[in-house]
């Protein structure tokens, strides 16, 4: 088949989690189909992205564009064209008319069997395609996240669910397929449109990158990882560190906190003057730090969508305690493969008893590895999109 991508970013960046599913999901769509993208790239590096991207896919059209693609913000940018003359419309409408132009010419000199839209804002381009099969890949459902961050938030940030409701209602409406990585972002997304097809495709996981190394492990050391301005996993960092760290600390008074993460938000950066607690920022290669770590935390308490970090660190054969919403979309089972906790008072019995215990760490380590072995390939991934 002839299928055409449209993408929020180039999918080659392996610290993005959409990136990350398209860059090991296309080079195997690719063995078996024709792959053309239609995305925005970061001026200067159209050269370099093209040259790489050119591996899987047969064509390459590439529009540079300055800033990130925002979610909310950037399927309104994408509809003010419709409404507003090009000298009134803002930078980012500008942009989408540019990219706009650029699917049509793509279009018109090409018939494509399916057209595959990756994430939320990308979807606003769907209505200028006609009598094209269309699959969107919503990947989370931005009501329920932003649903679960109102219930958190400030009243400032409470009409943005409302706002994602509508527009996750409208994209909805404009494919004829929608994906979604786990069960709650996947029912969220049918009680908004019943009519669409959803269906769930969850992540996989490298195994071979991600395996056991050996690297010595720290007994006392605990690791939180992930990118660090991201508001899910800063709400994490600090639910852990303020209800959860002072008990641990008192039982294991040399125990260290890691924070591993690329971006580290200013509240999180405060945390390095903490003796007991190490920021990294960005690091090399996140490996090391998984193997030195004798526990692996996933606090989650606001968010959707699937935890990449929990993949990973079960391939690397971690012990994981995580709250019930880090799990939600994986079939993992309590004191199976993973410590699920939905207290802090839990999570610090579970991290205290976990220190101590080297073989129960190896015995969830090896159960949680075998459960990504067996339900997170890759391979998989892309087979559900053959189907």
């Amino acid at each position: 088949m002839r299928i055409l991508i449209i993408d929020r970013q180039p999918p080659l960046d392996l610290r993005q989690g959409n990136a990350l599913i398209g860059r090991h999901i296309f080079p195997l769509l690719a063995r078996r189909h024709d792959l053309t993208l239609v995305c925005p790239v970061q001026p200067g590096d159209e050269e370099w992205a093209s040259a790489q991207l050119r591996e899987w896919f047969t064509d390459v059209h590439l529009v540079p564009r300055p800033k990130h693609v925002a979610a909310l913000k950037g399927y309104i940018e994408a509809s003010v064209g419709d409404y507003l003359p090009t000298p009134l419309q803002p930078s980012g409408a500008r942009w989408a008319t540019t990219f706009s132009h650029t699917l049509q010419a793509v279009t018109a000199t090409t018939a494509f069997d399916v057209v595959h839209t990756r994430e939320l804002p990308m979807a606003a381009f769907l209505r200028r395609l006609r009598a094209v099969p269309t699959v969107l890949e919503f990947i989370d459902s931005a009501a329920l996240r932003e649903q679960r961050r109102r219930d958190i938030a400030t009243p400032t940030s409470w009409p943005r669910a409302p706002i994602a409701r509508s527009i996750e209602r409208r994209a909805m409406r404009a494919c004829d397929i929608a994906t979604a990585v786990s069960p709650a972002d996947a029912a969220a997304l049918r009680t908004l449109a019943p009519e669409t097809d959803v269906r769930i495709v969850r992540n996989g996981v490298d195994t071979d990158y991600f395996r056991p190394a050996n690297v010595q492990e720290e007994p006392e050391r605990i690791l939180f990882a992930g990118a660090m301005s991201y508001p899910p996993n800063v709400a994490a960092v600090d639910f852990f560190y303020r209800a959860v760290w002072p008990q641990v600390r008192r039982r294991f008074p040399l125990a260290r906190f890691v924070v591993c993460g690329r971006d580290p938000a200013p509240e999180i950066r405060a945390l390095a003057g903490d003796p007991s607690v190490v920021v990294t920022g960005a690091v090399d290669d996140m490996r090391t730090w998984y193997s030195r770590a004798a526990v692996v935390v996933c606090p989650m308490t606001t968010g959707s969508g699937i935890k990449n970090k929990v993949l990973e660190a079960l391939a690397m054969e971690r012990a994981v305690v995580a709250s019930p919403l880090a799990v939600e979309a994986l079939d993992v089972r309590d004191n199976v493969e993973v410590r699920i906790a939905d207290s802090p008072t839990a999570f610090a019995e579970h991290c205290c008893a976990l220190m101590v215990d080297r073989e129960e760490r190896l015995r969830l380590g090896r159960a949680g590895r075998a459960y990504v072995e067996r339900e997170h390939s890759w391979e998989g991934c892309a087979a559900a999109y053959d189907a």
